[in-house]
């Protein structure tokens, strides 16, 4: 009896000696998965705010200044109805990421900054991940429609916010006057303006900044070999494989790129000028034949 009330005694003693030594463990351990639901309960409301939004918001998680290839890979948020809105713009990517094909839609059009300055959001988007320079632009879109968009820094993070803001009363802007000014010009007499480009003895063509082929003169067809514009566009044929960088330096510098290439046309070697010209939406191609020269 001795013996076994002994070992009893023992046996509690370790119990009770146990339970003192894991006790802080087992309050931090609590403590932890109560801050952990904290969280959790915090990101979901975070992701519902961000639905709510009535543009899309896209956070780039990579350090400002880590580079700039491509689009990175930033998170995409917003609401289902203003997801389907801004893929009316990404029509002519090649990607099909929802963030890039969102971007490539819009990073070309033309945009002005609360200066008035015509500019890109692509170039803007390119200062703000790079140096953090914040912007606010107004960007015109097809058919009349204005985007507003807005690029901060949140810490280390870069993050734009794009809103549908034709209903905010832009209509009156300085954006909307210059495309009034450009459509009423065309509008005089269209069918010259598209005979010039359509007939025009040397390859002109029109790219998209995801860099789709959208638009060639029979001359670019020619030059390429096929004779209907769906069969080009829908094969995306390039005059020289050089042209989309051309085309990226363009878009990015907001300037006129030039180039001597030797293009192989119907079997014979040309020495072609290539110029890349960055215009709202996309990039206008032209070849001109400098052979003799």
């Amino acid at each position: 009896m001795i013996v076994a009330g002994g070992a009893a005694s023992f046996g509690l003693a370790s119990l009770l000696w146990a339970m003192r030594v894991t006790h802080g463990e087992r309050g931090a351990a609590r403590k932890w998965r109560v801050r952990a639901a904290e969280l959790e309960a915090q990101l979901a409301r975070a992701d519902s705010i961000f639905s709510s939004h009535p543009g899309v918001i896209l956070i780039w998680e990579e350090d400002i200044g880590a580079g700039s290839d491509g689009w990175g890979a930033p998170k995409l948020y917003g609401s289902p109805v203003a997801l389907a809105s801004l893929f009316r713009f990404s029509d002519n990517s090649n990607t099909p990421d929802p963030a890039a094909r969102i971007m490539d839609g819009l990073a070309d059009l033309q945009a002005s900054d609360a200066n008035g300055d015509v500019t890109t959001l692509r170039r803007r988007l390119l200062d703000l991940r790079s140096d953090g320079a914040p912007f606010s632009l107004s960007i015109v879109g097809p058919n009349g429609r204005f985007l507003e968009a807005d690029g901060r820094t949140a810490g280390a993070r870069a993050v734009l916010w794009v809103t549908d803001a034709t209903v905010k009363g832009l209509e009156e802007s300085a954006s909307k006057k210059r495309v009034d000014e450009m459509r009423d010009a065309i509008s005089l007499q269209p069918e010259t303006f598209l005979e010039i480009l359509a007939k025009a003895p040397l390859p002109a063509w029109r790219q998209s900044g995801g860099g789709r082929l959208e638009w060639a003169n029979s001359s670019y067809l020619n030059a390429v070999e096929v004779k209907e514009l769906e069969a080009a566009r829908s094969k995306n044929l390039i005059i020289d494989q050089s042209f989309p960088d051309m085309a990226r330096r363009a878009l990015e510098t907001g300037q006129l790129v030039e180039e001597l290439r030797h293009i192989v046309i119907h079997g014979q070697r040309r020495a072609m000028r290539l110029v890349a010209l960055p215009i709202s939406g996309a990039v206008a191609g032209m070849a001109f034949d400098a052979t003799d020269e």
